[in-house]
């Protein structure tokens, strides 16, 4: 048997904006464990967080007494923002989607769901948080830079970074309280930017 190289070229017709949002399991696998979160319980497939997540795959495949028990109790964390976040994992495929874009219409809430991504080491639930976010109009240039910094979204950095344009947006972020929570690493490119803005 010998194998042949194909190489495929594909056109879009909206040049690669619009994100189409994928289940991240077969929506018909068997949900085998629940978890618990306040007063609602949520029946998840195991295998399929775990290879998404190294905290679901330690509490579900590490050991653990949870590991064997039918339901799991997870703690310090509203009931709904787990459900939407589970629903962001999924794709979205219970809800219809305009619902879920209404979710990142304030920064504080998508903030929420970046930080329960990190929490539990959902990355996909970060980059499609990111999706979102980089079609958001953002108010804060400095808040932008702020959220992308603070959770590696390296895609809404560059966005943010490209929207500071003259020496008076980066003297506006020195005095705003964004920036003390931004890492060095970032003020450097930033101020290597701002080295040509009067050239």
């Amino acid at each position: 048997m010998t194998c042949k190289r194909i190489e495929v070229e594909i056109e879009t017709d909206d040049d690669g904006e619009r994100f189409q949002l994928k289940p991240a399991l077969d929506p018909y696998c068997a949900r085998d464990v629940t978890l618990v979160v306040g007063s609602r319980k949520f029946y998840v497939n195991k295998q399929s967080l775990a290879v998404h997540s190294t905290y679901f795959n330690a509490l579900f495949f590490g050991g653990y007494k949870e590991s064997k028990q039918s339901e799991i109790e997870i703690k310090d964390v509203d009931p709904k923002d787990f459900g939407d976040l589970l629903d962001i994992f999924h794709g979205f495929e219970h809800a219809p989607l305009m619902d879920k874009v209404i979710l990142f219409a304030k920064v504080e809430v998508g903030e929420t769901f970046l930080q329960l991504a990190e929490r539990f080491d959902l990355k996909i639930v970060s980059d499609r948080a990111e999706s979102f976010l980089l079609r958001k109009w953002w108010r804060s240039k400095h808040e932008c830079l702020r959220l992308a910094d603070q959770y590696k979204l390296e895609l809404l950095k560059k966005k943010a970074i490209s929207m500071y344009q003259k020496n008076e947006d980066v003297e506006e972020l020195w005095n705003s309280t964004d920036y003390e929570k931004i890492s060095r690493q970032t003020l450097q490119v930033l101020w290597k930017k701002s080295l040509k803005f009067d050239s």
